[in-house]
């Protein structure tokens, strides 16, 4: 129940900052860019800010579908999100998050 309360807080918190996290509500939170490279970018840009994710390419994902897997577990607490938040919100601009495919998606999905 914790784990599944921080997950949504985070998915929360994130939505609210331009990420499409729409797609599931368990712990695993995926961070689509699109392309490789933009994804390689992603998690360079996470890393610097001390948030580390796994980067899934194809052909594990459909092709410019990459992502970087956030994956929560119950002994984080609101400060270690608080810190991830942080930094997706410090990133924004560098990451082009307006760009995103998921991002151009979630822009037309609520135009519909």
């Amino acid at each position: 129940a914790a784990l599944r309360a921080l997950s949504s807080e985070l998915r929360e918190d994130l939505d609210a900052l331009g990420y499409n996290v729409s797609d599931g509500s368990e712990q695993i939170i995926a961070l689509e860019p699109g392309p490789e490279p933009k994804t390689l970018a992603l998690r360079k840009l996470l890393e610097q800010h001390g948030v580390y994710g796994a980067m899934f390419c194809a052909p594990a994902t459909a092709k410019n579908r990459s992502l970087v897997r956030l994956t929560l577990n119950s002994g984080l607490d609101r400060s270690k999100l608080a810190r991830v938040v942080q930094a997706c919100e410090d990133i924004r601009a560098q990451a082009d998050l307006e760009n995103w495919s998921s991002t151009r998606r979630s822009n037309r999905l609520a135009l519909v």
